[in-house]
């Protein structure tokens, strides 16, 4: 009788909701006044407005102040302190105008934002408007580098001509051009693993009852079934310790000693007494001719000795 457990995967769908926050594409100044492409996200939450540390040491540049805030940002797990170096950056809008912001300079700014799903009729509803999307439809996931909160936002976002998509979705006019935010659908595929248990090697089949009995016994091999509630479990278990805790400690001048609880009916271990010694002749026969290895090999033996 062999028992063995498999599993195997089963995919189902389902839908829910997903919130398409607002991100455009802008460029950024460095230090050589040469421009870099930069996502942006307009966060309405945040009151003060950030760029990542890293795109800003690759931007190189220079720090102006400091100040300590109490921070959360989108994705990070709780609010913490910290000091925030702050630095000054050019951005232009998609009209080619320069805008001087004062951001906070931190390691962590959000986790990966994703975009709008379109569909076709989305599409030529954007198309037939003639308008400029601020970011390409394909890119589907974002990364953003600069954080925008309430202290600018609102200089980059237009208060008219906002549109309804047939999706549902917003378009809205930013000095970044247009981006699609709001709620929609998505579909999402869920992993569900399979257990199965498979027997085979006996003449006669098994029922399930049986099948399942086979199993849990076979889980439970070298454990000690306790009958009762769990309490009364767990003080036999402490009495036996305690038992041989004190059968077993021995006072010496150096210290007590303790031997620890053994399982009980469990097999003599081996000593690997064969294994040890075949290697052992290996060793002989790879440096049989090697006198010096073999001298030095009886150094070491005599004086262990």
């Amino acid at each position: 009788m062999v028992l063995q457990t498999s599993s195997s995967q089963c995919d189902t769908q389902s839908r829910r909701s997903k919130v398409v926050l607002l991100a455009g594409s802008a460029r950024v100044c460095n230090q050589y006044n040469q421009l870099t492409t930069v996502t942006v996200l307009l966060d309405t939450g945040s009151e003060l407005s950030f760029i990542e540390e890293s795109f800003a040491e690759e931007l190189d540049l220079t720090v102006t102040d400091q100040t300590n805030l109490i921070i959360a940002f989108f994705g990070s797990p709780e609010p913490i302190m910290r000091t925030c170096k702050i630095s000054h950056i050019q951005l232009c809008d998609a009209a080619g105008t320069f805008h001087n912001l004062r951001l906070h300079r931190n390691e962590f700014l959000t986790s990966a934002v994703k975009q709008a799903d379109l569909d076709q009729n989305d599409i030529a509803f954007i198309e037939s408007l003639n308008v400029k999307l601020s970011l390409p439809v394909t890119q589907s996931t974002l990364h953003p580098k600069i954080l925008l909160g309430c202290d600018y936002l609102w200089n980059f976002v237009e208060t008219t001509g906002q549109h309804q998509l047939p999706s549902g979705l917003r378009l809205i006019p930013t000095k970044f051009g247009f981006i699609i935010s709001g709620r929609q659908q998505e579909t999402v595929t869920n992993e569900t693993s399979v257990f199965m248990i498979q027997t085979w090697g006996t003449d006669t089949p098994a029922t399930e009852k049986e099948v399942w009995d086979r199993y849990w016994s076979f889980e439970s091999t070298g454990t000690e079934e306790y009958k009762g509630p769990q309490k009364t479990e767990l003080q036999q278990i402490n009495e036996k310790v305690l038992h041989d805790f004190r059968e077993t400690i021995q006072w010496r001048k150096d210290g007590y000693y303790v031997r620890l609880p053994w399982k009980q009916g469990h097999p003599p271990l081996p000593d690997n007494k064969a294994i040890a010694l075949r290697r052992l002749e290996k060793v002989l026969d790879m440096y049989r001719n090697d006198t010096d290895v073999l001298t030095q090999y009886d150094n070491i033996s005599t004086r262990k000795a």
